[in-house]
């Protein structure tokens, strides 16, 4: 079971289709499709069964996409902490004003 996995899923969830999911994610539909599958065959089951009008939830995904929700969304906060506090710990890079005044101020020593 991989994030990307349970992302499709969530998606597919929180669309009701798999093209609208592909839309959502910014993944195209037979990135979704691909995703759901290879869950499908990591845990087999059938997750989810496909309709011309969207998608319909098997018994076994409809409890697989709470826990997959709450994995989803740790995640993605683990992630956004994570880019925050490496931003935070970067040297920042002197601005064109304050560059203009290091080499005057370098100039004059």
């Amino acid at each position: 079971m991989k994030v990307h996995q349970l992302k499709a899923l969530v998606a597919i969830g929180d669309q009701g289709s798999i093209r609208a999911a592909s839309r959502a994610s910014g993944l195209s539909p037979a990135a979704v499709t691909k995703a759901v599958r290879e869950l499908e065959e990591d845990l087999r089951t059938l997750l989810i069964t496909r309709e011309a009008k969207g998608v319909t939830f098997t018994e076994a995904s409809r409890a697989l996409l709470v826990h997959a929700r709450l994995v989803w969304d740790s995640w993605r906060a683990h992630r956004t902490r994570w880019t925050r506090s490496r931003a935070a710990s970067r040297p920042r890079c002197a601005s064109a004003s304050s560059r203009g005044s290091l080499s005057r101020a370098s100039a004059r020593s």
